[in-house]
C-alpha cells in the first residue's frame, strides 16, 4: 500500500473515518503494476481489493486527487455493485449523491480532467 509519495493505508484509514464512521474493514490496498492513464483505481468484488493507478503515486499529483479516487473505490466497498439483467451498476443514483459528498469533490473533479491531459 505504501507507494513511492502516498501510503494508501494512511489515507485509507482517514477516509474511512471521516466518511464511513471506521465500519468498512480494509481491503488489501495495492497501486497497479502499469500506471493507467483512464482507470485510475477500481474495486475488486471477488477479492474485496482495491487498486490505485501507479500514475498517481507522483510528487506532481495533487493529494486531493488520490484521496477522492479512494473514496471512490470505498464507496463502491461500502455500496456494493449489483447486477440488473446480467449487466453490473455500480455507478447508481446512491452512489453519485455520496460521491458529491466528498470534501472537494468539485476540485478532485477539475484535477481528474487536468490529469487527462497530461502526458504520462
Amino acid at each position: 500500500a505504501k507507494g513511492k509519495i502516498f501510503d494508501l493505508a494512511e489515507i485509507y484509514k482517514r477516509i474511512n473515518q471521516d466518511y464511513f464512521n471506521n465500519q468498512l474493514h480494509r481491503p488489501r490496498l495495492v497501486w497497479s503494476g502499469q500506471a493507467a492513464k483512464r482507470r485510475l483505481g477500481y474495486f475488486e468484488p471477488m477479492s474485496g481489493a482495491i487498486t490505485i493507478s501507479r500514475r498517481l503515486d507522483r510528487p506532481d499529483v495533487d493529494p486531493l486527487l488520490v484521496e477522492y479516487i479512494l473514496y471512490h473505490e470505498m464507496l463502491h466497498q461500502s455500496l456494493g455493485i449489483s447486477l440488473v439483467n446480467g449487466r453490473r451498476h455500480a455507478h447508481t443514483r446512491e452512489f453519485k449523491q455520496a460521491e458529491r459528498q466528498f470534501k472537494g469533490y468539485q476540485q478532485a473533479q477539475i484535477l481528474m480532467k487536468a490529469l487527462h491531459h497530461k502526458p504520462y
